[in-house]
């Protein structure tokens, strides 16, 4: 097998791992948070989350650096002791910065309990469970270089091994406190630093296992763990790797937007809601971003790295018009198809996820939870999510074909987003009342924001494929590519009418009595019919739809007849 054979079989085991891992922490999460009042759920799943985002706030750019350098395992890394001691004082960069962040928030922290008034419980324990929080990200801190050489080196078993079995001690240590214990709040810092501990004792346990076994061997660029400590290097060389300095700076910069975009949502809740709301957008969040993370995410890393390769294979042709625009043609069928493949799955949320969101809340957290609108603030979540998959594509399409002054531009116009939404939002929750409902209605609105551009970007890229007609407008061009994607009518039809459908169903049924389980399920009678006939529909329709478009692709031209 070869290197990149066996690097691209790695990651993809990785990829299956990491898919695993999430369903189970999404598990392990919902049974734990069922349990929890809401003023816990909302420190926990907003707040704290906010405070490790925050501290980990460049170590994206760390790792997307140390991407390029090559693996410990290399025979590539021949330059010396000096060479290693440099990529490990730079991997010790990011534990340095994570460290005077925690540092200036455990500060705030011991402010915190010196100020306090009249609060309720939360509030009481939350300074001290701050610091705990603060504590554990210093501790994985620690482990972050051991994680940026084995990520460079593509060792996905340690990461995920580690990874793993520091989320099996926290989420038990999680469990044994909430529900065993009853220790609330408290019961999270712990299994913070539980969580924090384990990860960095399995890592430094995998480095003194590889290089005890290569000691003899010479196959492991690091002899000793002493080498994994920041020192001075031999030779006078400078203290970091001179190159990768240089390119953590843009790297930073681009973690720095994306911790703006993702973080986004906590910042504004943080600022203008109650633990209560937080409580429940944190649990929404944590049901609903599920598909977003399991499904969505490995869609737009490989769509990143298919067109990235569209690009490249553009630029090794020759002045040869006919083959570029072929390739360029294949590229634009398979994004149609994918952004096809997205509408349909935002069409199931659309018309189902938001009449049966009272009816999974129910199940997963309780009749109590259901009553306290997070099947509501659900609902809408589900209209959420077809913009989050839409986006996600067309934004890693974006970023793979786009070259300096497109990208720089997108990233001036994030930013520009980002103040629409936080205006939308204040004006949504604020001015309207909405609540966490206009907060994730502001999300929506940021998100339509960002797939319009990335239209325009991309109806452009591929306008000299297009068949169709081409406005002058750029916005109407955009709108004209993704009009492209839609199914065909009857699909849609079918799709509203089970939205109406069940819409009136959960009017009526679920309006004598919102708990019981029997008018839930006949709630889901009634779900099930529509979805058969929808999906009834959508076969007799589109049923041809991957065979023809990769018919295309292969420059097949034969359409199949209905």
């Amino acid at each position: 097998m070869s290197s990149a054979t066996g690097v691209l079989s790695r990651a993809v085991r990785g990829g299956s791992y990491r898919f695993i891992q999430r369903l189970c922490t999404f598990a392990a999460n919902s049974l734990v948070l069922r349990k929890v009042h809401l003023n816990v759920a909302g420190a926990v799943t907003i707040r704290l989350e906010l405070v490790l985002a925050s501290i980990f706030l460049l170590r994206d750019g760390f790792r997307l650096a140390f991407l390029r350098v090559p693996s410990l395992d290399s025979k590539d890394l021949s330059h010396g002791t000096s060479y290693i001691q440099q990529l490990v004082n730079t991997a010790w960069l990011s534990t340095l910065i994570s460290w005077i962040v925690a540092g200036i928030l455990l500060m705030y922290s011991f402010v915190m309990s010196d100020t306090k008034s009249e609060m309720d419980e939360v509030e009481l324990r939350y300074s001290t469970v701050l610091a705990m929080y603060c504590g554990a990200a210093m501790i994985e801190a620690l482990a972050e270089p051991m994680y940026v050489l084995a990520h460079a080196s593509v060792l996905v078993s340690w990461q995920v091994a580690a990874q793993s079995a520091a989320f099996l001690v926290r989420a038990a240590v999680q469990y044994l406190g909430v529900v065993v214990f009853e220790l609330s709040l408290t019961a999270y810092g712990i299994a913070e630093l539980s969580f924090a501990l384990t990860l960095l004792v399995t890592f430094a346990l995998f480095f003194y296992q590889r290089i005890h076994q290569s000691s003899s061997t010479n196959t492991f660029a690091l002899s000793s763990m002493g080498q994994l400590l920041p020192r001075i290097p031999e030779n006078g060389v400078a203290w970091c790797h001179p190159q990768l300095t240089a390119l953590l700076v843009p790297l930073s910069v681009q973690s720095g937007v994306k911790y703006l975009l993702a973080e986004g949502d906590k910042w504004v809740l943080t600022t203008f809601a109650s633990l209560q709301h937080m409580g429940v957008y944190g649990l929404v969040s944590n049901l609903g971003s599920l598909v977003p993370r399991i499904v969505f995410l490995p869609i737009e890393e490989t769509t990143k790295t298919i067109f990235s390769k569209l690009v490249l294979e553009q630029n090794q042709m020759d002045n040869n018009a006919k083959d570029k625009n072929k390739s360029l043609a294949n590229g634009q069928t398979l994004l149609l198809m994918l952004l096809k493949l997205l509408n349909l799955g935002g069409l199931v949320f659309v018309s189902f996820g938001t009449t049966y969101a009272n009816t999974l809340v129910l199940l997963l957290y309780g009749a109590e939870k259901a009553h306290q609108g997070i099947g509501d603030a659900l609902a809408v979540y589900c209209v959420y999510i077809p913009f989050l998959g839409v986006n996600g594509v067309c934004e890693a399409v974006v970023h793979a074909v786009g070259n300096d002054y497109a990208l720089m531009r997108l990233n001036k116009l994030l930013g520009l987003f980002f103040v629409i939404y936080a205006i939308c939002a204040l004006v949504f929750m604020q001015v309207f009342k909405w609540g966490i409902l206009g907060l994730i209605l502001a999300n929506c609105v940021n998100m339509a924001c960002r797939i319009l551009y990335c239209l325009t970007f991309l109806a452009s890229f591929f306008r000299s494929v297009t068949p169709h007609a081409q406005f002058d407008n750029a916005f109407f061009n955009g709108i004209a590519f993704w009009l492209r994607s839609l199914p065909d009518q009857l699909v849609l039809v079918a799709f509203f009418s089970s939205l109406i459908v069940t819409a009136i169903s959960q009017r009526i049924l679920l309006a004598k009595d919102a708990s019981s389980l029997i008018y839930h399920a006949l709630h889901v009678v009634v779900g099930v019919f529509c979805f058969s006939g929808t999906m009834l529909t959508l076969y007799i329709k589109e049923r041809h739809l991957l065979g023809e478009q990769l018919a295309a692709m292969r420059g097949n031209n034969k359409t199949h007849k209905d």
